[in-house]
């Protein structure tokens, strides 16, 4: 790619057989995988392109390593986006290829966004984005039980409204929108359309105060979010992601957050709901978060009470120090409970207003666990690194505790080429792998 400067070209792709010619199950496995991407001068545009496909779903898992991947996230895509002064606009194709994967494939989606703009001199700001595309869920093939794909066109069209006010120390904002999602299809077969209307408020104030070369930060908060239900029930159209995943709610979050010197941070907050019968407790659960970051050591810290079933719904504990320039460790604990859902966003409270307790106990969302890692670096030469890694999880519901340990060994064998030597031992083997890289210094 002479003329692209900003442009680069990655692949890796590699081919394995089992070792032993008389293997019941021998078989040829591979991956091809690869990234091209480009950006503008300006920035303001970009494009990529990446594909994966491997023979089988163990296949990336059985050769996890660095010299094998590509930071694809095993995905096969292309997507461009550009930005300019008003808004933005981006184009995205995902299909699936690996027949043994469940994805939501984008075949393809358009999605526009106008910065926000102001109302003449009325204060209030308006923000519009809109997504159309054609969806469409696949199911592995590879499932005990077969389900049956599922497909639509949608249309997705949100407008909001917000009116900053400052008040003295207090920052006052009331917002609303409104929102229009079209389904082609439907579970029913039939086109189905969603309307549903948004409403909250944000309260924010700021105090600090200085002692000496010290300075404390208090910010106590206020954030109310409602929406209403919306004119087809969530059960009644097609469920691709979280964004077909809305509903009535009826929630207020509040809390106090403090700061001392940009390096110590506590954030306690509870999230409050009401008028709504699949969450009875006013405030269910009770918040506490921790951060610290200092020049050679950085803390994290999570603690939740459910205050509805008297349990300790999560703890999590993360340390990491570097103790000199030729060492340094970092250790993690993580504790969740039964009642702490596997969400990708914990703080969209949407699941938990649409489905009871005892649902989604009796699902793969519920899955309480101990999770303990750590992480050792050693420069134990001027030409020899060591990196040690663990990761073991126990007291699961229906799991056997598991143990997984990495050793990786590097040195330098010229000034451009870095030698690797590793071992890992995992609940279903022990292996020991060796590579050469090529490194741009």
């Amino acid at each position: 790619l002479p003329t692209w400067t900003n442009a680069s070209f990655t692949t890796r792709n590699y081919l394995a057989t089992d070792r032993l010619e008389t293997a019941p199950d021998k078989m040829l496995r591979y991956r091809v995988q690869g990234a091209l991407r480009h950006e503008s001068e300006s920035k303001k545009s970009k494009w990529v392109i990446t594909w994966d496909k491997y023979s089988d779903v163990r296949m990336p898992g059985d050769f996890k390593s660095e010299d094998f991947e590509v930071n694809t996230a095993q995905q096969t895509l292309f997507y461009t986006r550009h930005q300019g002064d008003e808004g933005l606009i981006s184009f995205k194709c995902r299909p699936r290829v690996n027949s043994f994967e469940s994805i939501r494939q984008d075949l393809p989606s358009l999605y526009a966004a106008l910065l926000p703009q102001a109302i003449g001199a009325s204060g209030i700001y308006h923000f519009f984005r809109g997504k159309v595309g054609y969806v469409s869920f696949a199911y592995s093939d590879k499932l005990k039980t077969s389900i049956p794909d599922f497909q639509s066109g949608r249309l997705d069209v949100r407008e909001s409204l917000f009116r900053p006010i400052g008040c003295g120390p207090l920052m006052i904002t009331p917002y609303g929108s409104v929102n229009y999602v079209f389904y082609t299809t439907s579970p029913s077969h039939r086109p189905r359309s969603a309307l549903f209307f948004g409403y909250g408020l944000d309260l924010t104030a700021r105090g600090i105060r200085s002692y000496g070369e010290n300075r404390h930060t208090i910010e106590p908060y206020i954030r109310y979010t409602a929406l209403t239900r919306p004119s087809t029930r969530p059960d009644r159209h097609y469920i691709f992601s979280i964004a077909d995943g809305f509903n009535e709610i009826n929630q207020i979050r509040f809390g106090i957050r403090n700061r001392w010197n940009q390096e110590w941070t506590i954030d306690a907050y509870a999230n409050a709901f009401f008028s709504d019968p699949t969450i009875p407790q006013w405030i269910p659960r009770l918040y506490l978060t921790t951060e610290g970051n200092w020049p050679s050591l950085a803390t994290a810290t999570q603690v939740i009470w459910n205050f509805r079933n008297q349990v300790l719904d999560v703890a999590t504990l993360r340390i990491g120090w570097t103790l000199s320039e030729n060492a340094a460790i970092a250790v993690e604990g993580r504790y969740r409970s039964q009642y702490d859902w596997r969400k990708a966003d914990h703080d969209n409270f949407i699941l938990d207003t649409t489905r009871s307790q005892a649902d989604l106990l009796d699902s793969p969302l519920s899955d309480r666990r101990v999770t303990l890692l750590s992480h050792l670096f050693l420069r134990l030469t001027p030409f020899w690194e060591c990196h040690i890694q663990s990761h073991h999880g126990f007291y699961r519901a229906d799991e056997k505790p598991y143990n997984e340990v990495k050793v990786d060994l590097f040195t330098w064998i010229s000034a451009a080429w870095k030698l690797r030597l590793s071992y890992s031992h995992t609940d279903k083997d022990d292996r020991v792998t060796a590579g050469v890289s090529l490194v741009k210094k």
